[in-house]
């Protein structure tokens, strides 16, 4: 939240990401770095609902850098079909985790756990997608929830 009010306030903007995205790399850079250490472990404590100081620094960088990316690959594909499924998603971000788990969730109870390679996970995971996008896309357009207007785009929502 503090990252947000700086960046709605700057001047320059792009400059403020350019200079979080390098702060953030070596952030990134650091935390990879304590896995890499011979004594893996006493370093970065972690349990299954937390993570340790490394692995808090290589997010908090992989979050600047992500940023950073998402921001010049908007720019380069502003218009673009595929910047507007991304924009779709975002502004529904919270029925697409919705529907995304259900669907996941009734597929782990029909398939079972665990019982498939990982080329048939990624197909699966492909299947999620589709099925949640074209889910949420008749939502809306079904009269579910009114469209907002895709005016950042400069062309109607995919």
């Amino acid at each position: 939240m503090v990252y947000g009010q700086y960046l709605l306030e700057a001047e320059d903007r792009g400059r403020m990401t350019k200079q979080a995205a390098l702060l953030g790399g070596v952030l990134l850079a650091a935390g990879v770095a304590t896995f890499l250490l011979p004594t893996r472990g006493e370093f970065d404590p972690g349990g299954y609902f937390r993570n340790g100081p490394g692995a808090q620094l290589a997010v908090a960088g992989f979050i600047q850098v992500w940023l950073r990316t998402c921001e010049v690959l908007a720019e380069r594909w502003r218009g673009s079909r595929g910047l507007g499924v991304l924009c779709f998603w975002s502004r529904r971000v919270t029925s697409v985790y919705f529907v995304q788990w259900v669907v996941i969730g009734w597929s782990v109870l029909a398939l079972g756990r665990n019982r498939y390679a990982s080329p048939a996970a990624v197909v699966f995971g492909i299947g999620v997608l589709l099925s949640t996008h074209l889910g949420i896309r008749a939502w809306v357009w079904g009269g579910g929830r009114a469209s907002e207007p895709a005016e950042v785009l400069g062309r109607e929502e995919i």
